[in-house]
């Protein structure tokens, strides 16, 4: 699937963690409830608050610049809008998309998936310690994602990164 990139809003966090659950596009498609477009523009998306599925209901209207681009997650290179759709459902589960200025991808993963998610903080590990970990993490299907506050080995602070691997 392609990935969408990132408008005015500051929810990085939450488009990686998409941008990575499209790794296996199975996994993306399984959000949307409805399998074919709706004339209507009707989406139903599942998601998991806690743990327990919930289907969210939106509508194919997003808010746009005066260029008829849209202000917040932008279309793929190919023009796919599933994440943007998908963006919608989730600033709507959590009231609006100023709730979502800022967060972590941990947060965005557990929604997307109902999975339990561990978080390493590596500033208490030593480079070993998280090498080993990514490492051990590679051809199990695992959802991988980082993410530094601050300029780190060649990574932009502030942002939100999916690990391949």
């Amino acid at each position: 699937m392609d990935a969408a990139s990132q408008g005015r809003l500051g929810d990085g966090w939450f488009l990686s963690a998409a941008n990575a659950l499209a790794g296996v596009p199975s996994r993306v498609k399984k959000l949307f409830v409805l399998e074919n477009f709706s004339e209507e523009g009707i989406f139903a998306v599942q998601l998991f608050h806690k743990g327990a599925p919930i289907i969210i209901t939106i509508d194919d209207r997003v808010p746009v610049l005066e260029n008829d681009w849209p202000v917040n997650a932008r279309p793929s290179a190919t023009g796919a809008w599933w994440v943007i759709m998908l963006e919608k459902a989730y600033a709507k589960m959590n009231l609006n998309y100023a709730n979502l200025e800022g967060g972590m991808q941990y947060e965005a993963m557990r929604a997307l998936t109902g999975q339990p998610v561990v978080l390493y903080q590596t500033s208490k590990q030593s480079a070993g310690e998280t090498w080993s970990i990514l490492s051990s993490t590679t051809g199990k299907g695992y959802i991988t994602t980082a993410s530094c506050l601050q300029d780190y080995a060649g990574l932009a602070g502030g942002n939100a990164y999916v690990v391949l691997g």
